[in-house]
C-alpha cells in the first residue's frame, strides 16, 4: 500500500519522537548498568532524570521567545545532531559530574526537538488529516514501552551500556536523513514582531496548559505502577514486563482507531468518555481492588492515550503557523513542569509500610481522580473563552 505524503510526514516525525523519548526514557529502566561505570549510587539516578527535565523546561520557556524566529527544518536538524552527538560521547563518561552535563545539553535539546517535531506535523498536513497525523506520531510513546526499552535492556544485558548509546546515536544520524528527504523544507522566515507572537491571557495560557492537565493524573501514577504492581496486585517480577508491553500494546492501536475516527468522534465525547473509564479503573483497580493487574493497565493506559491525543488536535489549532514552534515549546515546558510536579507529589504521598503495604495508595488515588476531572472542565472553558475571544 503506498503511503500519502502526509502519512510519511507524520511517520518520520514518529520516528523522531520516538528517539527523542526514547534516549529521556531509557536512563531509568537501565540505572543499575551504570552504577559503576558511572560511580554513582542509586540514589543518584533521579540527578539524572530530573536535570534532563529540568533543562527540558528551562529550554521550552527559551523556545517560545526566539524558536518561532528560525525555520523549523533547519533547527531540527541542529537539535538532532547535538543529541547524536550528546549520546555518543556518554560513553566517555566516567563520573556523575560528566554525565550530568551530558543530561543537560540533551535535556535541552531534545525539549526543543519535541516541539519542533509537533509543530512540522501541523504545518505539513491538512488540517481534516491533523487528528490522524498528530495520533501517528503520538503513538511513538507507546512504541518506546513495547520496543525501545526492552531493546535497550536487552542490549546492555548481552552486551554493554555503551552499544546502546552509539546505537541510540545512530539511529539519530539516520532519522536526520530521514528527516532531510521527507519533510518540505519551508522558506526562512524573518524574525517575527514581538506582537505577533502568541499572547499571554486567559485562552492561550488554557490552551498551552490543557496537555499538562491531561498528563498530570497518570504522572501521579508512573513512579509508581511498579511497585504497586508488586505489593498491592502482587504481580510477580517475571509478569510485570508483560503488563507493560500489553499496556504499550493497546495504547498503540486505541490511539490509531481514534486517529482514524477522530473526525467523526471529534474530542469533546472521547475526552469525557476516557476521563470516565480512567477514573473508574482507578475506584475498581485501586481502591476496591477488584481489577486483574493486566485489565488494570491496558484501560488505563488506553484512556490516557485518548484523551492525550484528543487534547494534542484541539490545543494544535490554536497557534497559527509563524507562532507554532514557540507555543509549543512553552506547551512542552508546562507539560514537563506538571510531570514533575506530579512525581515529586506522589514520591510525597506514597509510602512502603513495615508489612510491605502501600500506605495512602487510597489517597493517591483519590487526588488522581480529582485531577483526572479537571481535564474535561478545563477544556469546556477553553472553548467556551475561545468562543469569547472569536
Amino acid at each position: 500500500m503506498k503511503l500519502s505524503k502526509c502519512s510519511k510526514i507524520a511517520l518520520v516525525i514518529m520516528c523522531v519522537q520516538f528517539i527523542n523519548a526514547l534516549e529521556f526514557m531509557i536512563i531509568a529502566p537501565i540505572a543499575p548498568s551504570l552504577l559503576i561505570p558511572f560511580n554513582i549510587n542509586l540514589n543518584q539516578i533521579g540527578i539524572l532524570t530530573g536535570s534532563y527535565t529540568c533543562s527540558a523546561i528551562f529550554s521550552g520557556l527559551l523556545g517560545f521567545i526566539y524558536l518561532d524566529r528560525f525555520n523549523k527544518k533547519q533547527i531540527l536538524y541542529t537539535t538532532l545532531g547535538i543529541l547524536s552527538i550528546a549520546n555518543f560521547l556518554s560513553i566517555f563518561c566516567t563520573d556523575i559530574y560528566m554525565i550530568v552535563v551530558i543530561r543537560l545539553i540533551a535535556g535541552f535539546f531534545g525539549g526543543i526537538t519535541l516541539a519542533l517535531g509537533m509543530a512540522l506535523v501541523i504545518d505539513n498536513t491538512p488540517p481534516e488529516q491533523h487528528g490522524k497525523a498528530l495520533s501517528i506520531t503520538i503513538m511513538a510513546f507507546p512504541l518506546v514501552r513495547i520496543l525501545g526499552i526492552p531493546s535497550g535492556i536487552w542490549l546492555i544485558e548481552q552486551f554493554n551500556y555503551q552499544i546502546l548509546f552509539v546505537l541510540i546515536s545512530l539511529m539519530i544520524l539516520v532519522v536526520i536523513l530521514l528527516v532531510y528527504y521527507i519533510i518540505p523544507s519551508n522558506e526562512i522566515k524573518l524574525p517575527q514582531p514581538f506582537h505577533q507572537r502568541i499572547k499571554l491571557n486567559k485562552t492561550s495560557i488554557l490552551a498551552i496548559s490543557l496537555l499538562g492537565i491531561a498528563q498530570f493524573p497518570i504522572y501521579l501514577l508512573i513512579p509508581s505502577l511498579a511497585i504497586i504492581l508488586k505489593y498491592t496486585m502482587h504481580t510477580s517480577n517475571q509478569s510485570m514486563p508483560f503488563m507493560f508491553m500489553a499496556s504499550g500494546i493497546a495504547s498503540l492501536i486505541t490511539t490509531k482507531i481514534y486517529g482514524h475516527l477522530i473526525n467523526k468522534l471529534g474530542v469533546n465525547k472521547p475526552i469525557n468518555y476516557a476521563t470516565t473509564l480512567f477514573i473508574l479503573v482507578l475506584i475498581f483497580g485501586i481502591i476496591t481492588m477488584k481489577l486483574p493487574p493486566i485489565i488494570f493497565m491496558i484501560l488505563l493506559m488506553s484512556s490516557v492515550y485518548i484523551r492525550i491525543t484528543a487534547v494534542s488536535l484541539v490545543t494544535s489549532k490554536y497557534p497559527q503557523e509563524h507562532q507554532r514552534s514557540g507555543f509549543n515549546a512553552l506547551q512542552s515546558a508546562i507539560s514537563n513542569i506538571s510531570a514533575t510536579i506530579a512525581g515529586l507529589a506522589s514520591s510525597w504521598l506514597l509510602t512502603v509500610n513495615a508489612d510491605a503495604s502501600l500506605g495512602n495508595l487510597k489517597l493517591l488515588a483519590s487526588i488522581t481522580i480529582v485531577s483526572a476531572i479537571l481535564l474535561p472542565l478545563g477544556l469546556f472553558i477553553y472553548q467556551k473563552a475561545l468562543k469569547t475571544q472569536c
